[in-house]
């Protein structure tokens, strides 16, 4: 940045990122800044299971698990449409979620769509 030079953001969220930038730009610069970012791509995400076509997909801003399954071909027949597993980056384990057209997708997730059982 022009005014504060280099800033390293790497492995903070947004909204620290937000908050470095503003205590940097209020030290000698700006009375009280407001500093807006957001992640314009980051790595990408996985979808597994029944979906048409798994597999590795960009992430985007404002992702939702609902367009990445609609980026991945649509539910197979068999897929359980209600609920699924998601994996982030940051954790071990596999959490079940409900679907929503809400449910949001992190850099890096793991989404996994289950067969269902009549």
């Amino acid at each position: 940045m022009s005014l504060i030079g280099q800033v390293e953001v790497v492995n903070l969220s947004v909204t620290e990122a937000s908050r470095i930038l503003e205590t940097r730009l209020k030290d000698g610069w700006l009375r009280d800044p407001k500093v807006a970012a957001e992640l314009v791509k980051g790595r990408p995400y996985y979808i597994l299971g029944e979906v048409n076509k798994p597999g590795e997909y960009p992430f985007v801003s404002g992702l939702t698990v609902m367009n990445a399954i609609a980026s991945a071909g649509d539910f197979t027949y068999r897929a359980d449409k209600f609920r699924i597993l998601v994996k982030s980056s940051d954790s071990p384990n596999e959490r079940e979620v409900e679907l929503t057209p809400t449910t949001a997708v992190r850099p890096g997730d793991t989404i996994r769509i289950r067969e269902r059982f009549f």
